[in-house]
């Protein structure tokens, strides 16, 4: 398994996802995007491949990004295609 800092910058998940869309992830780096980091011992890749050792913190951003998921984007349709559709969202959100 190949370690996030040996993958070049431009073709890390969140620079690919910025730069090709969230389209262009595999499923394995979706899971990164959203774990954020490893664990002590365990690069993100492992962790995302795994799933061993996802704690508390990371589970629930999991489960948060899921159930953000089905009450915001499902049930209304809304697409997100790039970053700003993300800044949009939010920003009607919070408003």
């Amino acid at each position: 398994m190949k370690k996030i800092k040996s993958v070049p910058e431009f073709d890390r998940p969140r620079k690919k996802m910025e730069k090709k869309g969230v389209q262009a992830l595999s499923d394995l780096e979706l899971l990164a995007v959203l774990l954020g980091s490893g664990i002590q011992g365990k690069e993100v890749f492992e962790v995302a491949r795994d799933i061993e050792g996802v704690g508390l913190a990371k589970a629930c951003q999991i489960m948060a990004a899921i159930e953000f998921l089905k009450r915001f984007l499902v049930k209304e349709g809304i697409q997100v295609k790039n970053i700003d559709d993300v800044v949009k969202l939010v920003e009607e959100i919070w408003a």
